[in-house]
């Protein structure tokens, strides 16, 4: 057979063993399945005697960089999930080009171990047990690139184990133990870690505020319910920036709370920080996987994503690469003015963390993502800060009492003569603030009424474990409705569940996820 029509029938044979191992399956599956279907049908058709001539290990090379060239181009322009799933979201730079040439490796190794064993004498009374070696070797690697999927809920649980051992930590380290305590549903503990260390325009560390024992005067404040002012807000303005901190899951919360007036007032696009796939990838696959974002894997992260999809919003990602802090906003806001010189009519809501939601430049005169992005369309961005409540925030626990926020959020116009270091911002950098209830022990979420209550109990023999209520229907990979983390002895537990959404009930323990079920309360 000439190397050309080789090239092609290799090509031809990959591109459809592919697609069809892959058409019956969703998520990250997709991935697996792929790594072992193309050179599985490598294999076979390269094994056969008319693939037998000199120089076929470059043929079989140069038809797999082709096959894979085309499935890139594919999921660039026409089905982002098609072939490998939600796989490298829309990365289209070195991190690519090394995992394609890592399943190009692979094929190329696989195929040609087969079709030394078929060709060469000396090995030909071994050829079947070699392509069943080689045929093992795949499906075991696909198993355990799959069962690192089943892992990443049982390593957040080591490592919040890991560093809760460790006697002294680097405020890093207590950043990422915050974050990953919130992520299963111990708010009161996250807010309890000084987590947040602040840096300066020129990397140095601003000192933690002292706490005071002054006491707010709520006559200094007007509370105003936040959906009727948002539903104003929304109306007026074209573009709002809305900031989180990413240990305190209530500000998503709200924001996907928000996302129906938003819509109801002419936004259709949204843009997150914390979004690292295309906006068009995810929406095609309708939900959230663990690959979607770090911070994605919050299920309130998961959840507004998820609402965000079900109200046909555009989503993008606008993280740039950078090399320093002033790159960074500038880059962050030059991918956002894009979208705006796109379209100048569009209404954007651009969900960004902490001090990125800042319009105005600092007192060294360094400007953040809002300010920039002010700066490059001319639009005056309307800015929101969110509070949290550390250890050291007593305004912010103070204000929530004052105000009434004890069940659902209450909005100010931004306050001024507040002692916390979050609120210690340039005058107009912010227009308003949203002020949040302070989690308390035993509760990991806040209830809105379009959530119902899952309650049932542990009874071991296996702790910590992680319990989490995922939807029925999405990938295995999917981020959980809800979820919490029991600790040693702690039995009883609780979840917040969409109403009328079908879930099931999945736990996690060190080792991986437990077959055996929680009792649940059917009751309540």
């Amino acid at each position: 057979m000439p190397p050309q029509i080789q090239f092609l029938a290799i090509i031809v044979a990959q591109l459809a063993a592919g697609f069809v191992a892959t058409s019956f399956v969703v998520g990250l599956s997709r991935t697996f399945i792929f790594l072992v279907a193309v050179p599985l049908a490598t294999m076979l058709l390269t094994s056969q005697s008319k693939f037998q001539a000199k120089g076929g290990i470059v043929t079989i090379t140069a038809a797999t960089i082709a096959s894979l060239a085309i499935v890139h181009t594919i999921r660039q322009h026409y089905a982002p999930t098609a072939f490998l799933g939600p796989f490298l979201g829309n990365d289209p730079g070195g991190y690519a080009i090394a995992a394609y040439g890592v399943f190009a490796i692979i094929t190329v190794l696989a195929a040609g171990m087969v079709r030394l064993a078929f060709g060469w004498c000396a090995m030909r009374k071994f050829r079947w047990g070699v392509t069943a070696a080689v045929i093992a070797a795949l499906f075991g690697l696909s198993m355990m690139a799959r069962a690192s999927v089943e892992r990443s809920l049982a390593d957040i649980l080591a490592s919040i184990v890991q560093i809760e051992k460790m006697p002294e930590r680097e405020s890093h380290l207590d950043q990422q133990l915050s974050v990953f305590l919130s992520q299963v549903g111990r708010l009161d503990e996250a807010e309890a870690i000084n987590s947040w260390e602040i840096s300066g325009p020129d990397g140095e560390t601003v000192p933690d505020p002292v706490p005071t024992d002054q006491r707010l005067d709520l006559s200094q404040f007007d509370p105003l319910p936040w959906r009727t002012e948002m539903e104003a807000i929304a109306n007026r303005e074209q573009l709002i920036v809305i900031m989180e901190a990413h240990n305190a899951p209530a500000h998503r919360r709200w924001i996907e709370q928000l996302l129906p007036i938003l819509h109801d007032a002419g936004f259709r696009d949204y843009a997150a920080e914390g979004l690292h796939e295309s906006g068009t990838a995810l929406a095609q696959r309708g939900h959230p996987v663990s690959t979607t974002g770090y911070y994605v894997s919050n299920p309130c992260f998961g959840n507004l994503l998820r609402k965000a999809i079900e109200l046909e919003f555009r989503m993008h990602s606008y993280e740039p690469d950078y090399e320093g802090p002033e790159q960074r906003e500038r880059g962050q806001a030059a991918n956002l003015a894009k979208l705006l010189e796109e379209d100048p009519d569009l209404k954007l809501v651009v969900h960004c963390g902490f001090a990125h939601a800042e319009k105005q430049p600092n007192e060294s005169g360094f400007k953040m993502m809002a300010a920039w992005l002010w700066e490059m369309t001319g639009i005056e961005p309307y800015c929101i800060l969110q509070s949290w409540q550390g250890v050291l925030e007593t305004d912010s626990r103070q204000l929530a009492e004052l105000v009434g926020a004890d069940r659902e959020p209450v909005m100010l116009t931004m306050p001024e003569n507040l002692t916390d270091w979050q609120f210690q911002k340039t005058k107009g950098s912010l227009d308003a603030l949203v002020v949040h209830p302070a989690a308390k022990a035993g509760e990991h979420r806040f209830p809105y009424p379009d959530r119902k209550a899952l309650r049932g109990s542990w009874e071991g023999p296996e702790w910590p474990v992680l319990i989490g209520a995922f939807r029925k229907g999405e990938s295995e990979d999917a981020i959980a409705l809800d979820q919490i983390m029991l600790r040693d002895g702690e039995n009883e537990f609780s979840l917040a569940v969409p109403l009328g959404v079908d879930h099931e009930v999945r736990v996690f323990g060190l080792g991986g996820k437990i077959e055996k079920k929680p009792q649940l309360d059917v009751t309540k």
